[in-house]
């Protein structure tokens, strides 16, 4: 896998700092995990951790700061409720030799012969929590369709091919995707029917609730 460069300049703690380097549209990070004695804190322009956050796929950052090298992943971004614009990144380090756990996104490819007879696709499970190396860790695992032909057919975890130097730690039995019928008029109906409950207003404070440190 290809290592994405983050080109970083160090940050001092506080809201105060972070608030500046927002103006700047920079965003304000922290890295922690294997190696890091204490937290390294940073910020990148919002820009260059757009191919880490608009992706289907993980990447391994090389963040350089202060005259160091880090290889890391993407652990967290929090996003502002209003703008939708990254907020605050969290960065986990990594160590050649020791195992990381993490979340990769799955790739569903071909196409379910039930999808030709009227039946639909139920897809349950749109990522998987791994354990791997460093050096193995895959930008995503492939999930095929193919085999899905009737209402009895699901993928579950334990179905799934994993890349060389891969374990998955998600429940083996768990349904990434099966095959159900479609639904019908009437199901619909009493969906629309029904009270749906109405999703809670967006935050619009700005500030963060507190700063890492």
């Amino acid at each position: 896998m290809d290592a994405i460069s983050l080109k970083a300049t160090p940050r001092t703690a506080g809201k105060g700092a972070a608030r500046a380097a927002r103006r700047n549209q920079e965003v304000p990070c922290v890295l922690y995990g294997a190696g890091v004695t204490d937290n390294v804190l940073f910020q990148v322009p919002e820009l260059a951790l757009r191919p880490l956050i608009y992706t289907a796929e993980k990447h391994v950052a090389e963040i350089d700061v202060d005259g160091k090298t880090y290889n890391a992943i993407l652990k967290t971004v929090t996003m502002h409720p209003v703008t939708d614009r990254p907020y605050h990144a969290d960065f986990l380090a990594l160590k050649r030799g020791e195992k990381v756990k993490m979340t990769v996104p799955l790739h569903f490819i071909g196409q379910a012969p039930a999808t030709r007879t009227g039946l639909v696709l139920a897809t349950s499970r749109h990522d998987v929590e791994i354990e791997v190396l460093p050096r193995h860790i895959p930008g995503f695992i492939e999930v095929s369709l193919e085999g899905l032909k009737g209402t009895e057919d699901a993928i579950r975890v334990a179905n799934l091919t994993l890349p060389e130097g891969v374990e998955v730690l998600t429940g083996s039995d768990e349904i990434v995707v099966a095959v159900i019928p479609p639904r019908t008029q009437a199901d619909l109906e009493t969906v629309e029917s029904g009270d749906q409950g109405h999703p809670p207003a967006p935050e619009t404070e700005a500030e963060e609730s507190g700063e890492e440190g």
